[in-house]
């Protein structure tokens, strides 16, 4: 996963990095100007300007390009984090060579000096602060591949005796485990073991004009010149092992966060080619086209398999084919019983999470009304006030308007849904409170609608004031969600910039955003919380943000 740029490791996220450099190999779309020079060293006060908002890489009017070393050569440590000044015009005026994942210390060689000189062709499109054009702080990663040692040319024989095959292990999260074969002959198979929509074996074809097109590019790639383990000493990681059969000749290749030792890119784009001639994604997130292909199976919708199969592509934020979960409803699928744990079931016990409930939570729209048609919120064929009153809850959490008014029109002319639930904070101290601090952004939900939801709560006499068991107020759940509309919203409602929340702290205590940051501080915030304003200050000085500091100096203790 990149974040701005940046690598992330821990837990759930540890599965994306095996195509975190996905397309790097390919050179910059500008030529180096005419007399370039390395592009400098930034001063600390160079640094204190706005960090980027906006994602990074939907500005880049460039390819960041690998750098690649000959047999024998290798940088201290591969691959490259850069801080950078990007001015009000996109031109990049100076950098900072971050250190190492682990902290360690990065020099310069001879590629790296002349990246610097390349980095001054960078451009990106200019980032807009207050709706006009700023220069911000963005951070970039560089990767670096070794290249191999001797070139081996991959052996010529016909389609017929092609078999190019790509396994993707779990991790300590949710990275899918699964395995593809694809054969000269247009035959794939797939098989799912853990954290994908489909599991067990399937067999099905794909045009062979395809297969010579992915070995072309294995060819392009020099995968068969390639060592056969880039293995990285961290625990944790996804294994993926490609493997290249060329009549009685096999070459195979285990790449295990293979970056960190600078494996070439070619291998991870590669990776990535046989996912999707392989038609890979269409199994891991449930599809029509695999709904289709089960259905020549002779695959029992109305059996628990199915059941299970349909929780886990309601619980898949990564999949999108709703028409598929929609058909699963129509062949019969049970809607009751289904597990949604990503695992095979034997190894944990089944969730208390309904169909329902996965659906709000995720988003799955147009799953609600048939759902609800199928009585799923019923009780001895009645509408069940507790069942409402938990799916309202849900909707609030999942974050869209439009599914919690859904739900609140369910009991038509009865009682509606409670506007109140009880809370569970630290040390089980429970306490009633409004369900407006249900609402909180999940992560990387770009659609939230949490200020929309909170109006809409607010028209029908729900207390937007009030505190969570934790002590949180709904201000907090504002800045955690970076959502400075909602921020501003609620104190126009009244609400106390400075409530302590969790841990005592204000809302200002968890901003990551600059603008809300500042936007809190000039509304009154308490910036000095728990040790005279140290803490806030120094990592106003980590974010560079320089609005924020320049406050800070004109509003001293």
């Amino acid at each position: 996963m990149v974040i701005v740029g940046r690598l992330v490791f821990g837990g759930a996220m540890l599965c994306a990095m095996g195509c975190l450099f996905a397309g790097a190999n390919a050179k910059p779309n500008r030529p180096m100007e005419d007399g370039a020079v390395s592009v400098p060293q930034c001063e600390a006060h160079q640094l204190e300007g706005i960090a980027a908002a906006e994602d990074v890489a939907s500005h880049r009017q460039f390819v960041i390009p690998a750098l690649s070393y000959p047999a024998g050569e290798a940088p201290d440590i591969w691959g490259l984090s850069f801080t950078l000044k990007v001015n009000a015009g996109g031109r990049v005026d100076c950098q900072v060579l971050e250190k190492g994942r682990f902290g360690e210390a990065q020099t310069l060689n001879g590629p790296r000096r002349e990246l610097l000189r390349a980095m001054s062709a960078w451009r990106y499109r200019p980032f807009q602060v207050d709706g006009k054009a700023a220069a911000v702080v963005v951070s970039e990663s560089v990767p670096e591949q070794r290249l191999p040692v001797t070139h081996r040319p991959l052996p010529d024989v016909s389609l017929d005796r092609v078999a190019i095959s790509l396994q993707r292990t779990g991790c300590f999260g949710s990275c899918p485990d699964y395995a593809l074969r694809i054969h000269g002959d247009g035959t794939v198979e797939y098989k799912g073991e853990s954290y994908v929509d489909v599991t067990g074996k399937h067999v099905y074809r794909i045009p062979p004009k395809e297969v010579a097109l992915l070995l072309e590019d294995a060819r392009h790639g020099d995968l068969w010149s390639m060592d056969t383990s880039y293995r990285a000493q961290v625990t944790d990681n996804p294994t993926y092992v490609l493997t290249l059969e060329l009549g009685n000749q096999k070459h195979e290749i285990e790449d295990y966060v293979g970056q960190m030792l600078g494996m070439p890119t070619a291998i991870s784009d590669f990776e990535d080619e046989v996912d999707r001639v392989g038609r890979a994604g269409e199994w891991i997130h449930l599809s029509m086209p695999a709904i289709a292909q089960l259905q020549k199976e002779g695959f029992d919708f109305r059996s628990s398999e199915a059941a299970d199969m349909l929780a886990r592509a309601v619980d898949n934020d990564e999949g999108s084919d709703e028409a598929a979960m929609l058909r699963m409803i129509e062949l019969g699928t049970p809607l009751v019983g289904g597990s949604s744990v990503r695992p095979p079931p034997a190894l944990t016990a089944k969730p208390d999470s309904t169909l329902v409930e996965n659906a709000l939570l995720h988003h799955r729209a147009t799953l609600i009304a048939p759902l609800v048609e199928h009585g799923l919120l019923n009780t001895h064929g009645m509408l069940d006030e507790q069942k409402v009153n938990v799916a309202f809850r849900d909707a609030i959490r999942g974050g869209r308007l439009a599914s919690v008014q859904q739900i609140w029109s369910l009991a038509g002319g009865e009682a509606k849904p409670s506007l109140w639930f009880e809370d569970e904070g630290e040390k089980n101290v429970r306490k009633r409170v409004p369900v407006s601090l249900l609402l909180s952004r999940p992560y990387r939900d770009m659609h939230w609608e949490g200020l929309q939801i909170a109006e809409w709560l607010a028209s029908k006499g729900c207390d937007l004031k009030a505190s969570a068991a934790n002590g949180d107020t709904l201000l907090h759940r504002a800045v955690d969600a970076g959502d400075i509309a909602f921020v501003r919203y609620l104190l126009a409602t009244g609400l106390d910039v400075s409530a302590p929340g969790q841990y005592g702290l204000p809302a200002l205590g968890s901003a990551e955003n600059e603008s809300i940051a500042l936007f809190l501080l000039q509304a009154g915030s308490d910036w000095q919380m728990n040790d005279g304003g140290a803490g806030f200050t120094r990592y106003a000085q980590q974010q560079h943000w320089g609005r924020v500091l320049a406050w800070l100096a004109q509003h001293p203790k």
